[in-house]
């Protein structure tokens, strides 16, 4: 998962401190729920950690794709991230989860822990959020599998709460992880190790599989809210994000690659981009892919193996 995102003096995903070891204390997405098996219900270490897999940072953007199915005890999982920095707007965070944990119907339940003192605004109907800083604001909108995918449309609920950090009282006698060894025993109180009280993002997805698009878009106090509209057909989805006198288009096909949508066809398993007000390319990028062509132009000729990223 990642850790951090902020902007200017505002942190808006936050690492929560040494000892909060558990799933709910980190910006992730937790399959059914549950803390990973590898993880002790005490205070531990996590057994089964997960693998970058790809790596690849170019001119406009920086991708990873972490395998982390062992950690999460999953079919599969793998958790895409793609840092845009193209011109034309502020760099901003696109995740993609792609996860499949006993092939049945049941929920993923995503998480960002965010800095003590920011506001989380929740608007349910429209599936937004929006975390408030001192000065700067960040923006979170998803984009799901279509209706008509699957048997049980996928199901989005979006809500916000506070949790504190690990308590000290949780375990007396803890063990000094810097000495390796029992450390003296703690009284009870209300002690805490990490960065404690914080509000919680938590978005939970039902349904068959745990395919989530997320976009995360850090913006200035004074500047308007971004329009995003979602795209879905057979076996993909997206979404478009108006920015600034721009407009960016995502395409997620984690299950087979093949993508017809938002001006974007090839085999790719996320493909991006940005066009300018007259609706000409200003950057694109694709990850795991094939080809691709954008608005009916070749930019991807056929490869005869998946490049990790390519972009223009």
């Amino acid at each position: 998962g990642y850790s951090i995102v902020s902007y200017g003096t505002d942190w808006f995903s936050i690492d929560t401190g040494y000892g909060d070891i558990k799933g709910c204390y980190h910006s992730v997405m937790m399959p059914a729920g549950r803390e990973p098996p590898g993880t002790p219900e005490d205070f531990g270490s996590m057994f089964f950690g997960g693998r970058v897999a790809v790596f690849n940072s170019g001119k406009h953007f920086d991708y990873a794709r972490v395998d982390i199915g062992t950690q999460w005890n999953c079919q599969w999982y793998y958790r895409h991230a793609l840092l845009v920095r193209g011109p034309g707007a502020a760099p901003y965070v696109v995740l993609l989860d792609d996860a499949n944990y006993r092939s049945s119907m049941l929920h993923y339940q995503w998480l960002l822990n965010s800095e003590p003192g920011n506001r989380v605004e929740v608007n349910p109907e429209t599936e937004r959020v929006v975390i408030h800083g001192r000065e700067h604001r960040l923006e979170l909108a998803w984009s799901h599998p279509a209706p008509g995918d699957y048997p049980v449309p996928h199901r989005l609920e979006v809500a916000q709460d506070a949790i504190d950090s690990f308590p000290l009282s949780d375990r007396i006698g803890d063990v000094n992880y810097f000495q390796g060894k029992d450390g003296e025993p703690r009284p009870l109180g209300g002690g805490r190790w990490g960065a404690g009280l914080r509000p919680r993002v938590k978005a939970t997805l039902w349904g068959y599989n745990g395919l989530l698009l997320t976009a995360l878009v850090p913006r200035r106090g004074d500047e308007a809210p971004v329009a995003v509209e979602r795209l879905g057909a057979m076996g993909h989805f997206g979404m478009v994000i108006h920015l600034d006198g721009v407009t960016d288009t995502l395409v997620a096909s984690p299950i087979d690659r093949h993508m017809e949508l938002g001006g974007m066809a090839g085999e790719a398993q996320l493909a991006f981009v940005r066009r300018d007000q007259a609706g000409n390319v200003l950057c694109w990028a694709a990850a795991d892919a094939y080809t691709l062509t954008l608005d009916g132009k070749p930019v991807l000729p056929r490869q005869g193996h998946a490049l990790n990223m390519a972009e223009g």
